[in-house]
C-alpha cells in the first residue's frame, strides 16, 4: 500500500514563535520506562537512514524557493557530521546495504514515508498536545515490526531518522526585514528545523526524539552544520 507523504513540520512552522525566543531550541524526549542517565552501551550498532535534508532561498514574497545545489552540499555535511558525532559518542557507525530487489527497495521507501508519518504525530503530540490528549503525559510511540522491511545490517541495533529543513533569505528579503517595520509589514528570515529520532529494530520502537529550531546557522559550510547536528544529537543516549 502506499503512504502519501505528508506535510511534515507544518506544526513547527506554526508554533515557531513559540519555541525560537533565543538563537537555539531544542526539544529532547526520551521513551517511556529510558532514564536520563540511560546509555545504550558503548559500540552499539546504529544504521545512519538517509538524512531527508531539503535547503530553500526565502524571497521577498515570504515564498521559499528549493535550491538542488545547496541541498547536495548540506547532505554531505549532514551525514559527515552524524557519523563524527556518533563515532565520538562510542556508536558502531552503519549504514543499509544497497538493494537489487525493486520490491524490497520499495517496502524500505514506504517505511520512510511511514516514519515522517510518525515524525508528524510526535510532533503534534509534543507541541499541541490537545490534539492528541492520549499521549499528552506518555512518550511511546513505534513503527511497528515492519521496520525490519529497512533490512538493515545484523550489527545494528538502533537506525537513526534525521529530517532537516533550512532557508536563506535572499537580499530583497533582507532588505524588507529591515524596512517592513517602517512601513507597518512583519517579515521574518531563514529558520533552521530538524527532527532526529532513534528506533528500536527489533521492534520499531521510538527511543529518543529531538527537534531543533535554529535562528542562525548555514548547513552549507562544514562547521556550521557539524554544530548543527551536535544540537540536533543532544539528549542522544550513547
Amino acid at each position: 500500500m502506499q503512504i502519501p507523504a505528508p506535510g511534515l513540520l507544518t506544526l513547527c512552522v506554526l508554533v515557531l514563535a513559540l519555541l525560537s525566543s533565543g538563537c537555539v531550541s531544542t526539544r529532547a524526549r526520551l521513551a517511556d520506562g529510558i532514564n536520563s542517565g540511560a546509555a545504550l552501551g558503548r559500540g552499539v550498532g546504529v544504521v545512519v537512514i538517509d538524512p531527508d535534508v531539503q535547503l530553500f532561498t526565502l524571497l521577498p514574497s515570504g515564498l521559499s524557493e528549493a535550491r538542488a545545489d545547496w541541498t547536495e552540499q548540506a547532505k554531505r555535511h549532514v551525514l559527515r557530521g552524524l557519523d563524527r558525532h556518533l563515532s565520538a559518542s562510542g556508536a558502531n557507525v552503519l549504514s543499509l546495504p544497497d538493494l537489487p530487489d525493486p520490491s524490497a527497495r520499495d517496502e524500505r521507501r514506504q517505511i520512510e514515508l511511514l516514519y515522517q508519518a510518525l515524525a508528524n504525530s510526535i510532533l503534534s503530540a509534543e507541541l499541541a498536545p490537545e490534539l492528541l490528549p492520549t499521549k499528552r503525559d506518555r512518550f511511546d510511540w513505534t513503527l511497528g515490526p515492519g521496520v525490519s522491511a529497512l533490512q538493515a545490517p545484523e550489527q545494528a541495533r538502533y537506525a537513526l531518522f534525521t529530517l532537516v529543513r533550512d532557508s536563506y533569505a535572499t537580499a530583497g528579503r533582507k532588505a524588507l526585514m529591515v524596512l517592513g517595520p517602517l512601513l507597518g509589514i512583519g517579515a521574518g528570515g531563514g529558520k533552521q528545523i530538524g527532527v532526529a529520532t532513534l528506533v528500536d529494530l527489533r521492534d520499531g520502537k521510538v527511543v529518543w526524539f529531538n527537534l531543533l529550531i535554529a535562528q542562525r546557522g548555514d548547513l552549507r559550510e562544514a562547521g556550521a552544520a557539524d554544530e548543527a547536528i551536535q544540537s540536533l544529537l543532544t539528549g542522544l543516549p550513547l
